[in-house]
């Protein structure tokens, strides 16, 4: 399923720091704020496979129900038209105070509106009332849009400044920090229900290096690491698919790195700055129990579900405009994102606007 992580780090208020402060190394002086708010929406119709190839998700849909004894449509029964396409619209908020001169608290969380369409549509045929409830259930359920418009997970960490001071060509910073289960998660036995978050704690650090030669450019390396912990959650029983029962599972490691270059045009009143920034996401594979008809429920070791591990290459390119950026500093940026390669992964594109202010 997809999986969208999108975190962001510090940025301020003050005559003697810049912009920049948002993605880099830079840390908030104490006593000031900033505030996030940014907006996406985009989707798609194709995903990379697990051989790194494009295929359109309408293709996938109907490869994983066939691979699942599914057919697509059998005389007098029913008819599964082909069809898929991921679509959202995301809004994430952040918050920053700065606690010490190298010491940042952070507070991030979202809220999205997330549609997945599985096929084109069901059509039943003659023979549709003699087929068991739960067959009807599960064939249903492989044609449903399912959809969710809620919050989702919570992140809490602190920043530090490790080398350098916000002035500094050079600097260095790291981050720790939890990631809540705030998100919702679907019911299994609704299958027009789609999880908003993972449904388990994260703990997670992250790394800031950046490198300013000049006062008009700037290049940033910052990494993300989350180890995502076990838990348990319903699932369907593969037998009867009206029915749950509680399963452990355990996500595998979440790695990001995202390497960019900004070019800073310098206006008077206000600034223009040109970014391009190169994204890689990778998640290891999901490990769950499997279900043992012998006792009826999930139980024994937790096993890696197959093609659950996934990665995803992008670009991001964006434009900034910040206001008054030695007096009173608000930035407005649109950016977008184009996929580039990817295993097991949607390819992704979406556009966004986000406006930054701090005091």
């Amino acid at each position: 399923m997809y999986k969208n992580h999108c975190r962001v780090a510090a940025f301020c208020f003050s005559a003697s720091v810049t912009p920049s402060h948002a993605d880099t190394a830079q840390v908030l002086p104490p006593g000031n704020h900033h505030l996030r708010y940014q907006v996406m929406t985009g989707g798609a119709d194709e995903r990379f496979d697990a051989g790194g190839e494009r295929q359109s998700v309408a293709a996938f849909n109907q490869a994983s129900l066939t691979s699942a004894g599914l057919p697509m449509s059998v005389a007098t029964l029913y008819r599964i038209a082909p069809g898929g396409e991921l679509s959202f619209t995301r809004h994430d908020l952040y918050w920053e105070y700065g606690i010490t001169d190298s010491v940042s608290l952070g507070l991030w969380t979202y809220y999205a509106d997330q549609s997945y369409q599985r096929a084109g549509g069901l059509t039943r045929g003659v023979g549709w009332g003699s087929l068991p409830a739960s067959q009807q259930a599960l064939i249903e359920g492989a044609a449903t849009t399912a959809s969710a418009a809620a919050i989702g997970d919570t992140v809490v960490g602190l920043k530090r400044r490790v080398l350098g001071e916000n002035d500094s060509p050079a600097r260095a910073a790291v981050g720790v920090g939890v990631r809540l289960p705030t998100g919702h998660v679907a019911d299994p036995r609704d299958a027009g229900d789609l999880s908003i978050g993972d449904g388990q704690y994260d703990v997670g650090i992250w790394t800031y290096f950046d490198w300013e030669p000049s006062e008009r450019w700037l290049i940033n390396l910052h990494t993300r690491h989350e180890y995502q912990l076990a838990d348990e959650r319903d699932a369907l029983v593969p037998t009867d698919p009206t029915r749950v029962l509680s399963r452990e599972f355990q996500p595998g490691f979440y790695h990001y790195a995202e390497m960019w270059a900004r070019y800073r045009i310098p206006r008077g009143s206000h600034d223009w700055s040109l970014e391009l920034k190169g994204i890689y996401e990778r998640q290891d594979a999901l490990e769950t129990q499997a279900y043992d008809p012998a006792s009826g429920r999930f139980a024994g070791g937790l096993v890696p579900v197959a093609d659950s591990n996934s990665n995803l290459l992008r670009l991001e390119p964006q434009i900034q405009l910040s206001l008054f950026p030695r007096k009173v500093p608000l930035t407005i940026t649109l950016l977008g994102g184009i996929p580039i390669s990817g295993r097991n992964a949607f390819a992704t594109e979406y556009i966004g606007v986000r406006f930054d202010a701090y005091w």
